[in-house]
């Protein structure tokens, strides 16, 4: 994220609801999102250091990714797709493309789906 100015997002997401990402915020700092369902499925944001630590909780919302376009599309088309340009909901003046693939374990069970939000706007 540091070396790609570009990128607003890089997350991966699992079938069971457990996400992580980093987010690029509109003053150019970094965040790093998550959902894990051992914490009752809530999207916590944190700010980071400059090596990634987590330093401050920023947010907590209830959030599902897995009815995303980026998850959905890409598990239903079982390969990598590039999304409609879209605005993003948390800052609808952020336009961005992703570009998203799947990833399967060796029996072939979805591990899950890695996302890359290219801002356009």
């Amino acid at each position: 994220m540091r070396t790609f100015k570009d990128f607003g997002y890089i997350n991966f997401g699992n079938p069971q609801g457990d996400s992580i990402g980093i987010y690029r915020v509109p003053d150019g700092s970094l965040r790093m999102d998550f959902i894990e369902q051992a914490y009752l499925g809530k999207y916590y944001g944190y700010a980071i250091d400059n090596k990634g630590n987590p330093t401050k909780r920023i947010i907590v919302d209830e959030f599902d990714f897995r009815k995303d376009s980026w998850y959905t599309d890409a598990v239903k088309q079982k390969g990598s797709i590039w999304s409609e340009i879209y605005n993003w909901d948390g800052d609808p003046s952020v336009m961005s493309i992703s570009a998203s693939y799947p990833i399967y374990k060796q029996d072939e069970s979805l591990l899950g789906v890695i996302d890359i939000d290219l801002v356009v706007s």
